[in-house]
């Protein structure tokens, strides 16, 4: 396994902590100007959001690539005479790379939902401060 995907797993965990900071923040400064409306709650979905990406993540670490590398594996083997095969391993390498594609894109989605809720939260607490 490469050290690249356990430091950007602990990137995330430390971003996820972040996000939790903020949140319990914005719980807390909501309290001080006596604000009645819950918007800590859209930064506690966003910390969810985060923990999605990090568990797909995870899964196509661990689970999907290991597939990919053993079905590469098995087209480079000297096993494969017929054509049939070697079509049938070429067919289940690319539907791996579409679910790590798949998984990819969703990652990325959460990491923009996530970060759009965020900036929603902190623009109505400023908003609130600003009056």
């Amino acid at each position: 396994m490469k050290y690249e995907i356990f430091l950007y797993e602990a990137g995330l965990v430390f971003l996820i902590l972040t996000f939790i900071y903020i949140t319990i923040s914005i719980y807390k400064l909501t309290k001080i100007i006596k604000e009645k409306k819950p918007i800590w709650i859209l930064s506690t979905v966003a910390v969810f959001i985060l923990l999605l990406a990090l568990i797909s993540h995870i899964y196509a670490s661990f689970i999907i690539m290991p597939q990919l590398e053993k079905t590469i594996g098995l087209l480079s083997a000297q096993s494969i005479k017929k054509t049939e095969n070697f079509i049938l391993i070429t067919q289940a390498i690319e539907n791996i790379k579409g679910s790590l594609l798949l998984l990819k894109t969703f990652s990325f989605s959460c990491f923009l939902l996530a970060s759009l809720l965020l900036t929603f939260t902190t623009g109505i607490y400023l908003r609130w401060i600003t009056k």
